[in-house]
């Protein structure tokens, strides 16, 4: 049996519109992290990605744009450590 969700559902699904993010917006974010020493995934402390928000903020507002542009995820953003 094929089955897909148009089959499911009669109205059309609605656009999803999309907004482009600033290097001033993820400044912004980082700015919000708590600081720590401890790493995540990427080895990166939040407080060493606070003393340089300014210079990694255009090219992770790239990174965030295309990503959404796109629809494709680079690998590394799709692992997640979960502790209960």
């Amino acid at each position: 049996m094929c089955f897909s969700l148009n089959n499911m559902y009669r109205n059309s699904f609605p656009n999803i519109k999309y907004c482009c993010t600033t290097s001033r917006e993820i400044e912004n974010i980082i700015r919000t992290l708590q600081t720590s020493n401890s790493c995540g995934y990427d080895k990166v402390s939040s407080k060493l990605l606070k003393l340089c928000s300014y210079y990694v903020s255009s090219p992770l507002n790239y990174i965030c744009n295309r990503t959404l542009y796109t629809g494709v995820f680079p690998d590394g953003i799709k692992y997640a450590t979960i502790r209960p």
